[in-house]
């Protein structure tokens, strides 16, 4: 028993120590470092010392100093954001650079591998578009299918009127071949109208469609052997005033007729909503813009004519009644009373044919004017024209009741008599904005 004992001490497998005793006294072995042994720390003693921060040698600030501080910062904050946006901006160039140097050497480096193979870049890309190897043909193809429009961009980036000068002759072959399954039954029904100052003006303004045009009216055509009795020219310029016409959403005259005829009617906005859906008309907004816009443009067309020729005002009051549909504390039905003016413009009256001398001299509120037995009796060359007058207008009501006595005398019937007649003319009136004025009352005539 004693002899196990002293077996399983002296194994190394059963002692609780990891060496032998006799292990710590050998020199060749070195000595074991203990877990928590701590790494030693040689000081300095001639080193300066460290300054410490804390409560007693630190400094305070003050809630004074961190508010000043930070509106330092804030106003700091437009001019770091700016330098911030510069140092990107110059890396972003030096990087764009770096790269743009990189693609030259690149280009460089395939060129000098394909110039002993071809003589120019022409030949290069005229094969490579042409080739018909499979891979390579399926590979041009899907480089076209997804990066032409980007290849026509560059093209045309780099040489601008190749590109369009291309761009216009492919247009009118596609123009021609499409022109040619159109009906040509069409026949011109203003064939009156002079179209020199239409063509003109659509050749300057869009030189490229009127090419377009001319090259799908048959005016280009080279062959003009066959006779024709189609007009080109007035063709051309019924399309080009087509276009316009579509092009300009402010060129409609038949909507807005119709939107200040049923404005002036007193319509409403579900029946104006209703209208304007169906395309007859414009919404209740665009038609107070218009009449609005109408008042600015004859403003100023009537400022132009009071400063070059005489003209005449006519003004009267004005009592248009609003009436609504629910009336409430405030929309209720109501008279808007006002006072409008109409400038009528005078021919044939020369500059300063009418001085004010003209005008009597007024010495009170009411002109007194002293009228006579020759002021209020016509005279006899008066009283013959009026004459004359009422049996030529007698005559007319006699030939409107019996139209086929008209058609047997027509060659015999004299004119109307004329006084002063003036010249034929567009009939021009300007209607000036309305003044709003509360003291004019609703029996007075209005509109």
């Amino acid at each position: 028993m004693s002899d196990a004992i002293n077996a399983s001490s002296l194994s190394p497998s059963m002692s609780t120590r990891k060496r032998p005793r006799s292990h710590e006294n050998d020199e060749n072995i070195p000595p074991t470092t203990p877990v928590n042994a701590k790494p030693m720390k040689f000081i300095d003693c001639s080193a300066p010392k460290k300054p410490r921060l804390s409560a007693k040698n630190g400094r305070h600030f003050t809630p004074q100093d961190i508010q000043n501080m930070r509106e330092s910062y804030a106003q700091q904050a437009p001019t770091r954001v700016m330098k911030e946006k510069e140092q990107k901006a110059a890396a972003a160039a030096r990087g764009a650079e770096i790269e743009a140097g990189q693609a030259t050497d690149r280009v460089e480096q395939a060129w000098s591998l394909l110039r002993p193979l071809f003589p120019s870049m022409h030949d290069f890309l005229r094969e490579l578009l042409t080739t018909r190897h499979p891979v390579r043909s399926s590979q041009v193809s899907n480089l076209l299918t997804f990066h032409g429009h980007d290849l026509l961009n560059l093209i045309r980036d780099r040489h601008p009127s190749v590109a369009n000068d291309w761009a216009l002759s492919t247009a009118r072959q596609l123009v021609s071949s499409d022109v040619s399954s159109l009906p040509q039954g069409h026949q011109s029904l203003t064939s009156y109208i002079s179209l020199r100052e239409v063509l003109s003006d659509a050749e300057i303004l869009a030189p490229t469609l009127f090419q377009i045009l001319q090259q799908a009216c048959g005016m280009l055509s080279t062959s003009q052997d066959q006779p024709s009795r189609k007009h080109p020219d007035l063709v051309l310029a019924t399309t080009l005033c087509m276009l316009a016409k579509a092009r300009n959403d402010h060129a409609s005259d038949f909507p807005t007729t119709m939107c200040m005829y049923f404005l002036a009617c007193g319509t409403s906005h579900s029946v104006f909503d209703v209208l304007n859906h169906a395309g007859v008309t414009f919404s209740y907004t665009q038609a107070v813009a218009k009449i609005k816009q109408l008042g600015r443009e004859r403003l100023t067309m009537m400022r132009e004519i009071a400063r070059s020729r005489a003209f005449m005002v006519i003004w009267d009051n004005l009592n248009i009644a609003f009436k609504v549909s629910e009336q409430r504390h405030d929309a209720k039905d109501h008279f808007d009373n006002g006072t409008t003016a109409t400038l009528l413009p005078l021919y044939d009256v020369d500059f300063g044919g009418l001085p004010l001398e003209l005008l009597p001299s007024r010495d009170c509120r009411i002109p007194v004017l002293k009228f006579g037995a020759k002021d209020l009796l016509p005279t006899s060359e008066e009283a013959q024209r009026v004459k004359a007058g009422q049996l030529s207008h007698i005559q007319d009501i006699l030939y409107e009741a019996f139209p086929s006595l008209r058609k047997r005398l027509k060659d015999k019937i004299p004119p109307a008599p004329t006084v002063l007649q003036i010249p034929v003319h567009k009939t021009e009136q300007y209607p000036l904005p309305a003044m709003h004025i509360d003291e004019s009352s609703f029996r007075n005539v209005g509109a």
